[in-house]
């Protein structure tokens, strides 16, 4: 089908063309609006299709890509670990995962592309930036801190490591995979000189944990002791941030008004970071 074959290749040229875009989840335009003709066509069935289509094709391309293959091993196996995952679901998964407006789709199209890289506990976007207003949302002694950090220790707010979790691909939460993610993310600062250090930004790191769901509390304390930093960013008064979605302790206690999600910045230098890792704390 001629169609299909060239819907595919507008998406791909998108893609391919527009690599500063931010964020694992913005499209360029001319992608998007691909997609949008072809269901407004032919109907969702066919979306699907092309959006099967283009994540076999980018797969395929990413391995052949010089920038792949001068990755870490490690990265180089969790990343065809995933292909490999991704590609079994294109023959099982049902239509309406193939959707742009399924988180879970753009992580995976992400992947394929390389806009995320797959380092095991999470996927990393690493071109994005720490937002400056950490310095004045948790009071004047997180602002130095912050200051201290971005000025001193990093040198700037970006480019970052941002860590996402992939609902896809949890094989790897847990203590001994987050250790290992560090491991790797060290791996790909020794040949990137740009990288600032590595940040995550969630409910996941709030200190609140350590009362509410200490099992947890391993991905805040870790780096921390370490040489981390954590900064506020802002409560979840209406809890939308994921912390009450896999939890029914969590969400008792948020409907009886005794826990608000609060979502907090882990921030961990470059320099620091790779020195945890040459050290083997």
């Amino acid at each position: 089908m001629t169609w299909i074959e060239d819907a595919t290749q507008v998406v791909i040229d998108g893609l391919e063309r527009h690599p500063e875009l931010p964020g694992y989840s913005r499209l360029p335009a001319e992608a998007v609006h691909a997609v949008r003709q072809i269901e407004e066509a032919y109907g969702s069935k066919h979306r699907a299709a092309l959006l099967r289509r283009v994540l076999a094709r980018c797969m395929s391309n990413t391995l052949q890509a010089q920038r792949f293959l001068a990755l870490p091993e490690g990265i180089k196996a969790l990343t065809r670990k995933e292909f490999s995952r991704i590609e079994a679901a294109l023959h099982t998964s049902p239509d309406d995962s193939y959707s742009l407006s399924s988180d879970l789709y753009l992580k995976d199209l992400a992947l394929a592309c390389m806009r995320l890289i797959a380092a095991g506990a999470r996927l990393l976007d690493c071109s994005s930036g720490v937002p400056r207003s950490l310095i004045w949302r948790g009071g004047y002694r997180q602002g130095l801190r912050a200051l201290r950090q971005f000025l001193w220790e990093t040198h700037g707010f970006k480019p970052f490591y941002q860590a996402h979790v992939h609902l896809s691909s949890l094989e790897d939460f847990s203590v001994d995979g987050w250790i290992r993610m560090f491991r790797l993310i060290a791996d790909l600062f020794a040949g990137d000189e740009r990288a600032r250090g590595f940040f995550g930004a969630a409910w996941l790191y709030d200190p609140a944990l350590d009362t509410v769901s200490p099992h947890l509390s391993y991905m805040r304390r870790f780096a921390l002791e370490r040489g981390a930093q954590l900064y506020y960013y802002e409560d979840d008064t209406l809890g939308r941030s994921g912390a009450l979605s896999k939890s029914r302790t969590r969400r008792a206690l948020f409907e009886k008004h005794c826990y608000v999600p609060r979502i907090y910045y882990l921030v961990w230098a470059r320099t620091s970071l790779m020195r945890w890792a040459r050290e083997g704390q």
